[in-house]
Formats: C-alpha cells, sequence, structure tokens
C-alpha cells in the first residue's frame, strides 16, 4: 500500500506549529499502522516559492498513491485544492481531507467556490462537532469529526498529589505572539504579585517566537521581578514531561484560525487543568469546571481573576488533574487511527 499525503511537513526546519505537527504526526502514525506502506509526500511548505516542484511533487503524490490524505492551511486551501482536483480527474484516487483549523466555514462564507472543492474529496474529516454541522449547514458533504489526536505517554494518576504550594507554576505552550494571548498571560501575572507584594505566580513561556514579539516578552520579562521566563522551543515529545507539576496551562488565545490545540492534548496528558477563553472549538474541547476553565475573550481581566480563583482552590485543581488524564484517553492515537483505516478500507472498497 502506497500512502500520498499533500501538506506541510516542513523537513529540515523547527516549526512546530499546528498544521505542521499535525502532518507530521499522521505521517508518522500511518507508518505506524502499517509498517509495510510507503508514505509518498508533497510538503507545501513555503508553496509560493516553491510552486513548480510542488506541482510536480503532486503529481507524483497522485499517480503512485494508492489513497491520498491532504491537509492544508487557509491559503493552501484556496491555492492548492483547485490544482489537486484538477490534476485527479487523470489519476482518479481517492482523497481524504484532515481539515487544519477550526475556521473553514468562515473561510468558506468568504471564498465560496470552496464548496465545490471540497465535495470533490472522499471526506472532510474535521476535528469539532459544531464544525461539522456549520459545514454541512453550507451545504459541504461527506462531513465526519475526527479529533486531533497525540502519541503521548501520559503521565499516571497515582503520580497527582494533593499540594498547597506558596508559589504556583502556570505555564503557555504555544507560539508566541499577540494573537495567541502571550502578553495578556505575562500581564495576569504581573498583576497578581503586584497585589500581593510578592511572587505568588510564575509563568514559564515556551514556543516559538513570531511577530517580532521578543522584544514584547523582553519587557514583560524586565518588570516581572523574575516571575517570568522564557524558555525556548521544545520538541513535541517533551511536552508532557515539560508540562508535569505546572498549576494550570494558559491559553488567552484569540488567534483567527485556531482549531483543536494540540496542546490542550499536552496538557491533559501531562495532568494540568487550563483556563482558556471560549474562542472557536475551546468550549467543546475544555470542559467548565471538568478539565478547566473557560472565559469570554471580549473581557481578557478574567484570566486574573480565574488563575486567583485556582491558586485558592487546590483540592478543585488536584480533582481537575485526575479528570484531564481520563480525558487525554479520547485523543489517543490507536482510536483516530481506527477510524482512519477503515475510511481507507471504505473508500478503496468502492
Amino acid at each position: 500500500m502506497t500512502y500520498g499525503i499533500i501538506g506541510r511537513t516542513a523537513e529540515g526546519t523547527d516549526l512546530c506549529d499546528g498544521q505542521t505537527i499535525k502532518t507530521r504526526t499522521l505521517v508518522e502514525e500511518i507508518t505506524h499502522m502499517d509498517p509495510n506502506s510507503k508514505v509518498l509526500i508533497a510538503d507545501t511548505y513555503n508553496y509560493k516559492k516553491r510552486a513548480f516542484n510542488i506541482f510536480f511533487k503532486i503529481i507524483e503524490v497522485l499517480k503512485k498513491s494508492d489513497v491520498v490524505f491532504i491537509l492544508l492551511s487557509r491559503n493552501g486551501m484556496k491555492v492548492i485544492f483547485p490544482v489537486v482536483n484538477r490534476l485527479n480527474t487523470l489519476f482518479k484516487k481517492p482523497i481524504l481531507h484532515d481539515c487544519i483549523g477550526g475556521s473553514i466555514d468562515s473561510l468558506i462564507k468568504q471564498h465560496p467556490q470552496l464548496i465545490e472543492q471540497l465535495n470533490k474529496f472522499s471526506v472532510n474529516w474535521v476535528e469539532s462537532v459544531q464544525l461539522k454541522k456549520r459545514l454541512e449547514d453550507l451545504g459541504v458533504k461527506k462531513v465526519e469529526y475526527l479529533p486531533n489526536f497525540k502519541r503521548l505517554k501520559c503521565i499516571g494518576e497515582d503520580s497527582l498529589v494533593l499540594s498547597y504550594p506558596k508559589q504556583f507554576r502556570f505555564c503557555t505552550f504555544s507560539r508566541v505572539n499577540e494573537a495567541k494571548g502571550i502578553g495578556r498571560a505575562c500581564e495576569a501575572v504581573i498583576n497578581i504579585n503586584t497585589k500581593c507584594g510578592f511572587i505568588k505566580a510564575r509563568l514559564e513561556i515556551y514556543g516559538p517566537i513570531e511577530d517580532n514579539y521578543d522584544v514584547v516578552i523582553k519587557r514583560y520579562i524586565a518588570i516581572s521581578n523574575g516571575a517570568i521566563n522564557y524558555n525556548g522551543v521544545i520538541s513535541a515529545d517533551k511536552s508532557v514531561e515539560i508540562l508535569t507539576g505546572a498549576y494550570a496551562l494558559l491559553f488567552p488565545t484569540t488567534f483567527y484560525g485556531e482549531g483543536f490545540p494540540g496542546t490542550i492534548i499536552d496538557a491533559f496528558s501531562a495532568g494540568v487543568p487550563i483556563i482558556a477563553t471560549d474562542w472557536h472549538l475551546n468550549g467543546e474541547i475544555i470542559q467548565e469546571g471538568y478539565t478547566g476553565l473557560l472565559y469570554d475573550p471580549e473581557k481578557p481581566e478574567k484570566l486574573e481573576e480565574l488563575m486567583e480563583y485556582l491558586m485558592s482552590a487546590p483540592e478543585l485543581v488536584f480533582t481537575m488533574r485526575k479528570q484531564c488524564l481520563k480525558e487525554a484517553k479520547r485523543y489517543d492515537p490507536e482510536r483516530v487511527m481506527e477510524t482512519i483505516q477503515k475510511k481507507v478500507g471504505f473508500v478503496l472498497s468502492k
């Protein structure tokens, strides 16, 4: 069996955004699922500058693969979907679309011609039940729910300890820019400590810095009296190890393309509850009071309030930790790949 992948693997780079990680993870899991298989990849990284090479790689993937997976960002959908579908009129291969992000419905409203492109695929997998319904209402066919997934080793529940810390360790684990809310997390920590008169909350920032945001982060670090640290980019397989023991993950995102953030699975696997904006799919993934707390993104001051609330409720946090570990099992790759394998078998039997 030869599988084709059209998506951004960005080989040879240290990119660790959601799109790249999801595509790489699918490649790894296909190999794990079918060790005797061959995987051909048309890497769409930097496609505007590599258009010629990518075009011929897509032809190779369509020609030589038995089944093809396509995973593209918003811009990639607009440009590459029509190319792939036009070429596939020659090769007639089943194409399985694994949607990146959670805002494809808004993209369709701006570019309704995408509906025709999506309806040519054998399936359109989305990471949210809500998004599935919204796409169907817009006229997209063959939409199915498929959650995000990661192969991570969860910590054991027996390693959880109820503690009453004097200092509380919070983390962010995402790209470092304004849209991901990192500045707001810094402000919340600084405000809490200023009110207390001592360092009660600490913040560890992990992830690649984007949009020249290093200037902003350095300023927050400088005025935090040592409460805020930027700890660089961590490889995906170290996420659970790094997050283990954190009091909570802060995820104050307002990123327009936010889908099912893999960092939520990282936190669940480490037994770490999440304080997040009720933004895009967050409210479907994070269960209020069970695996985390949500707040209105139009009221950013609520982040600080919820941090203070959790710091006053270690028993609740301990209960949430256990619930996070249970929730992590839902995103086990074995479960998700079983669904994918069944779909591959179905489309090849037609």
